[in-house]
């Protein structure tokens, strides 16, 4: 617009109306729309589930791929990859089980690309099972390398990330108390806690946020991390439940940022009978 002395307005309107858009485009990005074919489209589109993660993996916009998908008449009757949205609708294991996941190590957000759940770990096996229970055939990995922390060079693990945007899903976990930004003030409602399923919602938040460890020889430890509510709640459950005998146990404070607490038992006896708690009845990992 500069060169030929007018306005961007006019520009625009002259691309537009000599259809030469997508022309001007592969001058300046030729290889991209090498790659921009029918056949990729519908692949990357059936693989992802969205625009804004196709547009992702091609590096452009996603008008460019909306304007593709339209070239190829695709745009009207998208390929829509076909999740199970209905796992968090229905009281059973897994909808409890993958609720406490996400409660604690997964979020929430609704945001310019729609209602999205994501789970981001690093056990890809672990991920990869989750991500079959919503038909999700693949799941993402974030490469991390070496990353420089307040000046120290750190080498981080890959990551995995199952990546979904449901509005249904969304809503139905709601109920769980999985919100957006829920991390600093999480609370486990109390239709979970007086659930007969309750013990599978446990499981979900241990494998996402708990741990089983070697204390020392011959000896194992259980640890659960989260607010003061989550661990105050595991702490009345494994009481009430006669999981555990001791009942001035400690909820210790992590850091100092004053959100993150820890509750650990020590001892063989007391770890295996939180474990006989946690996983009974459980039919998934």
């Amino acid at each position: 617009a500069k060169i030929l002395g007018c306005s961007q307005t006019n520009m625009s309107y002259l691309i537009r109306r000599w259809s030469i858009k997508e022309e001007i485009r592969k001058i300046f990005n030729p290889i991209l729309f090498d790659k921009l074919t029918k056949q990729s489209i519908i692949e990357a589109y059936t693989r992802l589930g969205s625009y804004r993660a196709v547009s992702a993996e091609f590096d452009c916009s996603n008008t460019t791929i909306r304007n593709y998908m339209k070239k190829f008449n695709m745009y009207e009757a998208p390929i829509v990859f076909p999740y199970n949205h209905d796992v968090f609708a229905e009281d059973n294991e897994i909808s409890f089980y993958l609720a406490g996941v996400w409660a604690a190590d997964g979020n929430v957000r609704k945001g310019k690309s729609g209602y999205q759940l994501r789970l981001t770990v690093m056990d890809k096996e672990w991920v990869s099972k989750i991500a079959k229970i919503f038909n999700v055939n693949e799941v993402g990995l974030i490469k991390k390398g070496i990353m420089n922390i307040k000046g120290k060079d750190y080498l981080c693990k890959d990551l995995y990330e199952l990546s979904m945007h449901s509005k249904k899903l969304f809503n139905d976990i709601q109920r769980f108390n999985v919100w957006p930004n829920k991390s600093l003030n999480y609370k486990i409602p109390n239709f979970v806690l007086e659930h007969p399923l309750c013990h599978h919602f446990l499981r979900g938040m241990v494998d996402g946020d708990g741990s089983f460890y070697d204390r020392k020889i011959g000896c194992i430890g259980f640890n659960i991390a989260g607010t003061y509510n989550v661990c105050k709640c595991f702490k009345n459950v494994f009481e009430q439940n006669n999981v555990v005998t001791l009942t001035d146990k400690k909820i210790d404070s992590v850091g100092d940022s004053g959100y993150t607490y820890s509750l650990t038992y020590d001892g063989n006896s007391v770890v295996s009978s939180i474990c006989d708690y946690l996983y009974k009845d459980a039919t998934i990992w």
